[in-house]
């Protein structure tokens, strides 16, 4: 069987046709909140509450579309060929992360590969158009043994926050992932050891001072021109906009 698992449905809608395989989409943010969970309930669970507390998303639309995708990697037939279609930026590399380990609990001798855009992280595939896609998909890279496994223990220091021991098996696997110390670097910079704002906040400051804070779109363009890194959605920039925009931070 083959398959593709797609990180968002922005890529879903301009997938190619001409690219056979079922799809697969995660539907996740991982990059924000509660991620907390040694078994898949408990991790759903941490999710669910979270994300009703933060942006509204009800217990039954997050089984229906997300849960429900991800239990379709479970049920791969063993020795499918899955194709990871994932950006570099820290939203779509955490979700990476926790689709591998999805993907490594099976030990079912898969044959994996990854599929990123060749074009500014600012952009990603949406950048790149139907043509572009599938030419991405031409030079996927499979990924040799134990890569898998490596980006499953990414999840698990990811979840324990252990992002000395991130960067070390980042620079350990540079040559086979290049694109994961700056990943990994975002990250520590979220949470600076004093306590103080992380570079996100920090950053969405100082354009608010720029540009204030009456045109949010504006504010967010300008965010993602400048930290790309981070692969922000709007919901995880409007929710920094408004805690800063009260005098929280």
């Amino acid at each position: 069987m083959k398959c593709h698992i797609l990180n968002g449905d922005a890529l879903k809608d301009q997938f190619p046709e001409s690219i056979t395989g079922q799809v697969i989409v995660a539907r996740e943010c991982t990059v924000d909140g509660d991620v907390q969970g040694e078994h898949l309930e408990d991790f759903y669970a941490s999710r669910i509450s979270f994300l009703r507390d933060a942006y509204g998303i009800r217990e039954d639309e997050y089984r229906d579309e997300t849960i429900t995708e991800f239990n379709k990697i479970l049920d791969i037939p063993a020795g499918s060929e899955i194709n990871l279609w994932f950006e570099d930026d820290l939203f779509c590399q955490c979700n990476l992360w926790f689709v591998a380990d999805l993907i490594h609990k099976r030990a079912a001798g898969d044959e994996v590969y990854l599929i990123r855009p060749d074009v500014d992280i600012r952009l990603g595939f949406g950048g790149m158009g139907k043509r572009g896609l599938e030419k991405a998909f031409e030079r996927r890279k499979k990924i040799a043994a134990g890569g898998v496994e490596t980006l499953s223990m990414l999840w698990k220091l990811y979840q324990r926050n252990d992002t000395n021991e991130m960067m070390v098996l980042a620079r350990k696997n540079s040559t086979r992932f290049p694109f994961l110390e700056n990943a990994v670097q975002a990250q520590i910079d979220r949470f600076p050891p004093d306590g103080s704002p992380g570079r996100p906040e920090r950053t969405l400051a100082e354009i608010m001072k720029t540009f204030g804070d009456s045109d949010f779109g504006r504010v967010y363009r300008e965010f993602h021109r400048q930290e790309g890194i981070y692969g922000f959605g709007d919901w995880q920039v409007r929710r920094m906009f408004d805690i800063i925009k009260k005098g929280n931070i």
